[in-house]
């Protein structure tokens, strides 16, 4: 009698099983479940099926909810594509030169849209050029013409992320230079302020350094407020900063790990395969701050760089520095773009193929409750 019940129990056993399985695969998008306190959810992307194709090094924004496409200079001979829905390129600008001319780009990074002043800056890390372009003339033929153009080349020695913060400054995050902090300029006066410190010698330990590399993080401006989001390359935190502050408002962040370096060599440290993959990539919305989470060394994806600055995973934090969601993605991706009403997210994958996709992803409506 034994063995007969086990038998008629079995193929139920294999129904709930398979059920279940059906249920889970059937789920709608939203809340999947909850972890540490933390509402996950799972995103479900959309194929945006664009008319050129893209680079390995793009990146992704949203601007007006369009899609806009920052190429890198080995895949020009345009930097900057605005598409629409249907993937129809509307205009491309920014053209690869010597930097001389005009529109002209040695090389183009960052692409940073300010939604509060409605214009785009574009900025020349070779030439230190900054353009300053409102957005009612970017899908008019030569839009560069009509831009406000600053050269900063004698007011800093920046190799990254330098941008328009307001109506009168320009922030620049000083890597290399006399100042190895972060410096706000009034282009017309030339007055500058500066606000964190870094140490003389580069130290491997994350809490004696704002920055000391412009490649090893990410600077963006929160839309709408007077704020500055860090986030680390190698580590898992991110700072909040109000420039009035001496000191972040805000550490975000498991910060779990530090960044690891050979400093056999002094004065010079370099990258290992124990290095592991932080907070590479952020954007942020009116409320929240979207940070791309990799979490892997350059030996979990055996030395491919792209791969391993790849991720599924998002972390969402509220301008208090508290994590409040996270997303888990269907795809891989290596670049991101929020509007401020938080509604959608592009994002450019990069799978194991090496090829790059256009995704969108409708976010779920966010509780305050």
């Amino acid at each position: 009698m034994h063995t007969i019940r086990k038998n008629k129990q079995r193929p139920m056993r294999y129904i709930w099983l398979l059920f279940g399985l059906l249920c889970w695969a059937c789920e709608p998008e939203g809340e999947a479940f909850t972890d540490e306190g933390i509402p996950v959810f799972r995103l479900t992307s959309e194929i945006v099926e664009l008319s050129t194709d893209l680079g390995m090094h793009a990146d992704v924004f949203l601007l007006h909810d369009l899609p806009v496409i920052l190429e890198s200079v080995y895949d020009g001979p345009y930097l900057v594509k605005i598409f629409n829905w249907e993937g129809e390129l509307l205009n491309a600008f920014g053209q690869v030169g010597r930097g001389d001319g005009p529109g002209q780009f040695i090389s183009l990074n960052p692409l940073v849209f300010d939604p509060e002043l409605d214009m785009l800056s574009l900025f020349d890390q070779m030439s230190k050029k900054l353009y300053r372009l409102p957005w009612k003339y970017a899908l008019e033929p030569e839009p560069l013409e009509k831009a406000h153009l600053v050269d900063l080349s004698d007011k800093l020695m920046t190799l990254d992320n330098t941008f328009w913060f307001s109506d009168t400054q320009v922030v620049s995050l000083n890597a290399f230079t006399g100042d190895d902090k972060i410096s706000f300029i009034n282009p017309s006066s030339g007055t500058k302020k500066t606000w964190g410190k870094l140490p003389a010698k580069p130290h491997p330990r994350i809490e004696d350094f704002v920055h000391y590399q412009a490649h090893q993080g990410h600077l963006i401006k929160i839309p709408f407020q007077p704020l500055l989001a860090f986030g680390y390359t190698f580590a898992d935190k991110i700072l909040l900063i109000d420039p009035a502050q001496p000191e972040p408002l805000a550490k975000m962040g498991p910060q779990r790990f530090e960044p690891v370096y050979d400093t056999s060599e002094g004065d010079h440290f370099y990258l290992t395969g124990e290095t592991r993959h932080g907070y590479r990539q952020l954007t942020a919305s009116k409320r929240h701050i979207l940070a791309l989470f990799p979490n892997k060394t350059l030996r979990d994806t055996k030395n491919d760089g792209m791969q391993a600055a790849t991720s599924q995973e998002l972390h969402l934090f509220d301008l208090n520095g508290a994590k409040v969601r996270r997303y888990l993605l269907d795809k891989p991706i290596i670049s991101l773009s929020v509007n401020p009403e938080e509604t959608l997210l592009l994002a450019l994958e990069y799978n194991e193929k090496g090829e790059v996709n256009l995704l969108k992803y409708e976010l779920p409506v966010f509780d305050e409750g």
